[in-house]
């Protein structure tokens, strides 16, 4: 039996009898991506060129990367990426931080009128953050992200002052904002650690696999030892990997943080429950989708005879 929940405009069926179909479904930014950059995100042959799997391993999840409107997925990823206290928190802080020193960085770009890049930026951010939060029908969300930025504006410009007159007239690394928004990164990127389970793609794998289990091959036939170091090796190389993937995604995660406080808060509990049933199924199956909203791991979207967008298991 198939337990159904209304969320955003979908009907959600968070235990469908096919594992394989997106249980919401996949956006108008799904298939723009598919159209245009089918090489990425869903190569015919499963696997693409050597420069599209680097691509994929290296960001993880294009489709999510590459994807800023599509709410349903954004908040699902959201949740079963981070279903401990210490990436809950870290992504709430780091990413709320990368957010005010990116915009302090960009003041030192004025335009006009007393107008710098970060009032520029500030505002594109606020745009786009109200736009999702009322697509989404979230008012509230909307007012909150709209407080949020201009108070991180705010704060900016006083973040970049202080740490101008820190450095005086020989400013160095340290009391450059750019540092500090990449040290931001850093910790939402190490937050992740104590997470149970590495995603597919990142270890070349189409599950979700916990890190021992990856390193010492678990199931497999017995690795040798340089193979299990190079995998150790290639663990390590998401934190700097991790890092770049975070700056670039703070941007699009930072007002989910605050919605997920929100929601834990009281806000909108019809929500709140329909996202928890998502996440409570997609992670009680073990194979959280990374480019649709369901199960299937690595699997990637496709265009059917029939024009439905369906998850195939290649990669």
């Amino acid at each position: 039996m198939q337990a159904e929940v209304g969320y955003a405009s979908h009907t959600l069926q968070p235990e469908p009898a096919d594992a394989g179909t997106p249980w919401v479904a996949p956006s108008a930014e799904h298939r723009w991506l598919l159209r245009h950059a089918a090489w990425l995100v869903s190569p015919a042959d499963g696997r693409g060129s050597p420069l599209s799997r680097l691509l994929r391993s290296a960001m993880v999840a294009p489709m999510t990367q590459l994807t800023f409107f599509s709410f349903d997925m954004q908040c699902f990823l959201y949740q079963v990426f981070h279903t401990t206290w210490a990436a809950r928190l870290g992504h709430l802080v780091g990413m709320t931080a990368e957010v005010l020193f990116l915009l302090a960085a960009l003041s030192a770009w004025p335009i006009g009128a007393g107008v710098h890049a970060g009032h520029v930026f500030a505002a594109l951010l606020g745009i786009w953050y109200v736009g999702v939060a009322s697509a989404a029908g979230l008012r509230v969300w909307a007012a909150v992200a709209t407080a949020l930025v201009v108070g991180l504006s705010v704060a900016a410009d006083a973040v970049a002052l202080r740490l101008a007159q820190a450095g005086g007239d020989a400013p160095d690394l340290w009391t450059s904002p750019w540092l500090w928004a990449c040290v931001s990164s850093f910790v939402v990127a190490v937050s992740h650690a104590p997470e149970p389970k590495l995603p597919p793609r990142a270890i070349g794998s189409s599950r979700w696999r916990r890190i021992d289990d990856y390193i010492l091959g678990g199931g497999e036939p017995e690795l040798s030892v340089a193979r299990k170091v190079a995998r150790a090796l290639r663990v390590a190389a998401f934190v700097p990997l991790g890092t770049v993937n975070e700056l670039w995604a703070g941007l699009r995660l930072m007002p989910y943080g605050w919605l997920m406080v929100m929601f834990r808060l009281g806000y909108a509990p019809r929500r709140w429950a329909a996202l928890q049933a998502l996440e409570t199924a997609a992670l009680r199956d073990g194979n959280p989708a990374l480019d649709f909203v369901g199960v299937g791991g690595g699997a990637m979207l496709v265009v059917g005879d029939d024009g439905q967008l369906r998850p195939h298991a290649h990669d």
